[in-house]
């Protein structure tokens, strides 16, 4: 028994050929709608206007404003499980770069002193292609036990090497 997120090859809808041996198909959304896959939380503004800030800019804000939805997410469940008894659970905030020296520039950036006074600097992961050896095996390592309330990681930066498939809890 395979369980799969593309039972097909083919990359547009026209050329799109399922594999013969489908035994049921059960779609993304289906599977949201009956509870059984998360749904991401997203940060927006209302009434954002970018004009006149420049990219590193808005990114800044982007980054920043993920980050305190992030602390105020960490009080709520926090509270949760003190008023309620239950386990507390640990989120997790993912960051998608554009490719890996992006990837590797917003590691700097949250682990610098300037960022929210230095809180995260070893509360980041990065994983991307172009790692090897030690720091790809720590970064692995790290990301395995992402969900331990002992490992420290709070954020995990990527660049679409986590996808489909990959499915931890918290994120």
């Amino acid at each position: 028994l395979e369980l799969t997120a593309t039972p097909y090859v083919g990359r547009t809808v026209q050329t799109r050929q399922f594999f013969n041996n489908v035994l049921i198909d059960y779609p993304l959304g289906k599977a949201m709608a009956d509870g059984f896959v998360k749904e991401p939380a997203v940060v927006t503004r209302q009434d954002f206007d970018p004009r006149g800030m420049s990219q590193e800019a808005i990114e800044q804000l982007k980054l920043e404003d993920g980050v305190r939805m992030h602390e105020q997410t960490k009080v709520v469940l926090e509270t949760y499980a003190r008023e309620t008894g239950a386990a507390i659970v640990k989120p997790i905030v993912l960051v998608v770069c554009q490719d890996t020296a992006h990837a590797d520039e917003v590691e700097r950036q949250i682990e610098s002193e300037v960022f929210f006074e230095g809180r995260y600097k070893t509360k980041v992961i990065t994983v991307h292609s172009n790692q090897s050896g030690d720091i790809e095996d720590k970064s692995i390592a790290r990301l395995l036990n992402v969900e331990s309330p002992t490992e420290p990681t709070e954020i995990v930066i990527h660049v679409n090497k986590l996808g489909e498939g990959w499915d931890v809890t918290n994120i």
